[in-house]
């Protein structure tokens, strides 16, 4: 995770608008070949709050949609923060 927050930086530093977002993908046990339900997975539990604690409220507003494990952070510089995360919403919804 180390290795992604550096890169977001560096993007950031290079673009202050710059935002981003993951998916946490639900995990399938190769033994049991039961697969974890979508919302509120594991992966996002742990990278939401590792990305909260590491960014914080002060330079980005924090979205979640916890039902498809989905989590966005838009920059505040952002003039339409809540537009932006409507949007990616919809464009990492339509990945899953």
């Amino acid at each position: 995770m180390a290795t992604c927050f550096n890169i977001f930086l560096d993007i950031y530093k290079a673009n202050p608008l710059a935002s981003f977002g993951f998916i946490g993908s639900h995990t399938i046990d190769k033994r049991t070949g039961k697969a974890e339900i979508k919302a509120q997975t594991k992966r996002f539990r742990v990278y939401r709050r590792a990305v909260f604690n590491y960014f914080g409220e002060q330079t980005f507003t924090h979205f979640e949609n916890p039902e498809n494990s989905v989590y966005i952070a838009i920059s505040n510089k952002n003039k339409a923060v809540h537009k932006i995360s409507d949007e990616a919403n919809k464009i990492l919804e339509n990945l899953l």
